[in-house]
């Protein structure tokens, strides 16, 4: 069970990280341009003009690109890349496109390369050298260069104007892949900060690198208060185990079966292991008549694999309960196939608490006849004592001389096979003076 417990806790999917970063394609020329009308640089800088004919190679890169003719593309930029006229601002431009072009191919470290490129030129424009940075950034990350990728983005934030969380996100996720979880917490709290002082919603896989964070960190009070949030905004099943789970950590039982009882009161909990666990957490916080009574349900319907330790815990439970007539069919469905007889002897003493003599007999003789009882002495005791109580004094004698053999229940065994020959004087003693 702990090592259930410690998976789920645990639990973030392999893919989330990746699926949480929304990258941005680089832009193509033209757009890259309108972007930077719109953008108001910080300080004055003297760019270079792009003359007609580069737009126009460019615009023509540009269009074969949209048409996926990426070959025709690359051999447009090749030839200009040949022209030794361009300025920096055209070169910059051109190797933004490539960089475009080699993203649209998957081809990352190549755009990160055509990036570098657009960097090395002098006097760019602010918003172009700003948003290469932040392209690198991204296309770092996905190029699994975490490291390259923090220092990208810590770059850019000190040129950025009120930048928004995904930036934050992104350095979060990246310390989260160095396994440097004190600094990947308070990137992800940034973002969420922003988030909220936005209007923005909190994503879902925010909150979950944020619950991840403070695991690994054995910060299980923080922890909890992020499933909390989780279950308030997007309630989900994994949620409320992943709670229980805490609470465990937390060493708060009654906690943990409030979490895990509120999805079974919603119908989350449909698996057989979810229904066996929580109906343990019943047991063990005192509350057995419950615990046996979604057990059984679970059984009944086949939810709960039919199996001797699945019977043992449900026969159990009821006995807890107080209910021992329920406490026997799954007893002696789980005897039935165990591979030992020691079952059939915990299901003979259920029978003695009934007074059920008769039963118990046939139960302790099926035990001990399948062997592997632990305690065989003590079988044959309560073997002879049943037999005693159903009269048969012969057969309880048998029982109890051959418990005498075991060492730890011989001195029980001779003090009844005396009190039975007593008992056998006595009678025959009361027949003759009868007669």
């Amino acid at each position: 069970m702990i090592s259930t417990i410690r998976s789920l806790l645990r639990g973030l999917p392999a893919m989330l990280v990746v699926a949480a970063l929304a990258f941005t394609l680089p832009a193509a020329v033209v757009t890259v341009g309108a972007q930077e009308s719109e953008q108001p640089e910080r300080k004055t800088r003297k760019t270079p003009a792009m003359r007609e004919k580069t737009y126009k190679q460019l615009s023509e890169a540009q269009v074969a690109a949209e048409a996926d003719n990426f070959q025709g593309a690359v051999a447009i930029l090749n030839k200009l890349r040949g022209d030794d006229s361009l300025n920096s601002y055209e070169k910059a431009q051109m190797y933004n496109f490539y960089a475009f072009i080699y993203y649209s191919q998957d081809r990352y470290n190549d755009a990160v390369r055509a990036y570098e490129n657009v960097l090395a030129q002098p006097d760019l424009p602010e918003a172009l050298e700003n948003g290469t940075i932040y392209s690198l950034a991204q296309l770092y990350f996905q190029s699994e260069n975490y490291q390259k990728s923090i220092e990208y983005m810590e770059r850019w934030f000190r040129v950025a104007n009120n930048p928004g969380p995904d930036p934050y996100v992104i350095v979060a996720q990246a310390y989260y892949q160095l396994k440097d979880y004190r600094r990947a917490l308070p990137n992800i709290e940034t973002a969420m900060r922003i988030a909220r002082q936005q209007g923005k919603p909190v994503k879902e896989n925010w909150l979950l690198l944020q619950r991840l964070f403070y695991y690994e960190l054995n910060d299980y009070a923080k922890s909890e208060q992020v499933l909390k949030e989780l279950i308030r905004l997007y309630p989900k099943k994994v949620y409320y185990t992943q709670l229980s789970a805490t609470y465990h950590e937390l060493n708060d039982d009654k906690k943990q079966l409030a979490a895990l009882e509120l999805a079974h009161l919603q119908g989350m909990l449909t698996q057989g292991r979810e229904i066996l666990n929580l109906a343990q957490l019943y047991v063990a916080n005192g509350v057995p008549y419950k615990g046996a009574t979604i057990l059984q349900e679970a059984v009944d319907n086949n939810v709960v694999e039919i199996k001797e330790s699945n019977l043992r815990l449900l026969s159990q439970s009821w006995f807890m309960a107080g209910e021992y007539e329920k406490a026997i069919p799954p007893l002696q469905r789980a005897a039935q196939i165990s591979n030992d007889g020691d079952l059939y002897i915990r299901l003979a003493q259920s029978y003695l608490n009934l007074e059920k003599h008769a039963d118990a007999v046939e139960a302790l003789r099926a035990g001990l006849q399948k062997g592997g009882v632990k305690r065989p002495g003590d079988a044959q005791v309560m073997l002879g004592m049943s037999l005693y109580e159903l009269d048969r004094l012969d057969q309880a004698r048998s029982a109890f001389t051959v418990a005498a053999n075991y060492e730890g229940s011989a001195r029980t065994a001779r003090q009844w096979i005396n009190h039975i020959g007593n008992e056998q004087t006595r009678r025959a003693e009361l027949a003759r003076a009868l007669n």
